[in-house]
């Protein structure tokens, strides 16, 4: 007997990320990024794709300033759940989120 409710956790491939992290950019898609082991969640909207670089450029909600030593990134498209470790820096349009490692999606 399976357990139908366990996570798989699956790498996708560089073609697969540049696609998804270019339709957030697209989209003005919603993005959540957090502090490696901490609770409390970020919500930022994706508003361009640097193909180069693999990093998305997002603006904050709100006007507080944020920094990570080990940021987290999360993000739903269709459905499917994606997240990976990023590096995250404040520029002067809002920050960049360099998506250089590994993006996983998670399956069922």
């Amino acid at each position: 007997m399976s357990d139908k409710s366990q996570v798989m956790f699956k790498k996708i491939q560089d073609d697969e990320k540049s696609r998804k992290l270019a339709m957030l950019a697209q989209n003005k898609a919603e993005v959540i990024i957090w502090e490696k082991g901490q609770k409390s969640r970020h919500h930022f909207n994706a508003s361009y794709f640097d193909k180069l670089k693999t990093s998305i450029l997002v603006n904050n909600i709100s006007d507080e300033d944020y920094s990570f030593k080990n940021p987290l990134i999360s993000f739903e498209m269709a459905g499917v759940a994606y997240f990976g470790k990023v590096k995250f820096e404040q520029v002067k349009e809002g920050y960049v989120v360099k998506c250089t490692q590994d993006i996983f999606k998670s399956e069922r």
